[in-house]
């Protein structure tokens, strides 16, 4: 019987994300490390490459007492995108000023 299976695999640790990325993308060391478990198991596939997702949280701190006007998600996207030669979607979400 064929199965399909969406797996995510979280880590904070980059080289980690960096391994795992790398050998989920490996359809023989899959095969290999499945046949351990199921002998008889076919042979995986990949229907799609594995993706990274990140998460950056970034405060925008301004010491003239003034607020700093947030970015917007279209510029740091294309800057982003362009400066880490990858696909960057950013979300900004503006929260109201504190003063500490």
């Amino acid at each position: 019987a064929n199965a399909q299976y969406d797996t995510i695999i979280r880590t904070t640790d980059t080289a980690q994300a960096t391994a795992i990325m790398t050998s989920s993308a490996n359809v023989a060391t899959l095969t290999a490390a499945l046949a351990e478990v199921v002998p008889d198991a076919p042979a995986p596939t990949i229907d799609a490459a594995p993706t990274v997702e990140v998460t950056v949280t970034t405060a925008l701190v301004s010491e003239t007492g003034i607020a700093v006007e947030a970015p917007a998600a279209s510029t740091l996207n294309v800057e982003l995108s362009s400066a880490l030669n990858q696909t960057v979607e950013a979300e900004v979400e503006e929260t109201a000023p504190t003063s500490d």
